[in-house]
């Protein structure tokens, strides 16, 4: 990692940053001595979940207890310098200047709001986390609060009536708490709010979806608008190193370039980074990667994977499929 760190540096510049969620598989690069390479280059863009936002919990001291402390601090601490994103889906990304002629759409992660439709579709998540993410303090960014009590009158804790003082300070500490528990209990289900892009260049559509699993997927999968656009996908960034659970079959079978046709001068192309026996078991149908769905994948796009690499050339060259009826190179 200090070798690429350096690598990045040497072109004495950087645009942007995108650490799609905190696992450390993603950021680990950003901490410790590679973390003051890319820090050095003061990039002017840093995008992360919404997650990330320090106003989703302000002042919560469970942030110091959560995973991968030095790349987080580094990242707050180069958004701080530039400028910082904090995404949800339907979002700006941020890197709209940065990137001229180039549309980007954010699909996931889904805000609390958002994705309060897709709670009964996990039932193997505790429901403790979803019944409790009921009572968050709602985090910057997302839709407005409704309305619970019209025509009520309001008060601040500094202006209420005495009688009032002691409720709302309680009120008050409750939120803190419950904001403090939420960022623990986030750190079991990262994938969950990892970001999720889609770049566009004329006809040509390039999708990132990090870690993105089914529940993250859910709700931009019900958008007509993001379906319409995820069909014209050129080239695929297969998430979470084909897991079983990060590639939906609606959404793979939504993309219209898929082709059992090898010839196909407009074929999906799929890049696979991933590495065998780290996860699960093969006859518990857990392996990463999915053995059916990298057949699948085979069969029907232009398949790169990281497992074909040879030891000895640590790299590859892609040929993009950009010629055709509908791309011009």
């Amino acid at each position: 990692m200090l070798r690429i760190a350096r690598n990045i540096a040497a072109g004495g510049r950087l645009d942007a940053v995108v650490a799609t969620h905190r696992h450390r598989d993603h950021i680990s690069g950003f901490g410790g001595a590679c973390g003051r390479i890319i820090a050095s280059l003061r990039p002017a863009v840093v995008v992360q979940p919404w997650t990330e936002d320090p106003d989703a919990a302000p002042g919560c001291p469970a942030f110091s207890e959560i995973q991968n402390r030095s790349a987080i601090a580094n990242l707050s601490a180069m958004g701080k310098r530039g400028r910082a994103m904090y995404l949800y889906a339907g979002s700006p990304s941020g890197l709209e200047d940065l990137l001229p002629g180039v549309e980007i759409s954010v699909l996931g992660p889904p805000t609390l709001v958002q994705s309060a439709a897709i709670r009964h579709e996990r039932d193997h998540d505790p429901n403790e986390f979803w019944e409790f993410l009921r009572f968050q303090p709602w985090p910057a960014g997302m839709a407005d609060k409704p309305d619970l009590f019209p025509g009520a009158p309001r008060f601040h804790r500094a202006g209420a009536p005495p009688s009032l003082r002691w409720f709302l300070a309680r009120l008050q500490r409750l939120g803190s708490e419950q904001a403090r528990e939420f960022v623990r209990v986030l750190d079991r289900v990262l994938n969950n709010t990892s970001v999720i892009l889609l770049f566009r260049v004329g006809d040509f559509r390039m999708l990132f979806p990090g870690d993105a699993q089914i529940e993250n997927w859910s709700w931009a999968l019900g958008q007509k608008q993001y379906r319409d656009l995820l069909r014209g996908v050129n080239v695929y960034k297969v998430g979470h190193h084909g897991s079983r659970n990060a590639t939906p079959r609606s959404l793979w079978r939504l993309f219209a370039h898929r082709s059992a046709n090898a010839a196909e001068p407009c074929r999906l192309l799929t890049l696979l980074s991933t590495c065998a026996c780290r996860h699960g078991r093969e006859q518990d149908r857990t392996e990463v990667p999915r053995r059916t769905l990298v057949e699948t994948m085979a069969r029907e796009s232009n398949l790169f994977t990281t497992q074909e690499l040879p030891c000895s050339k640590p790299w590859r060259d892609f040929d993009f499929p950009l010629s055709g009826p509908r791309h011009a190179r």
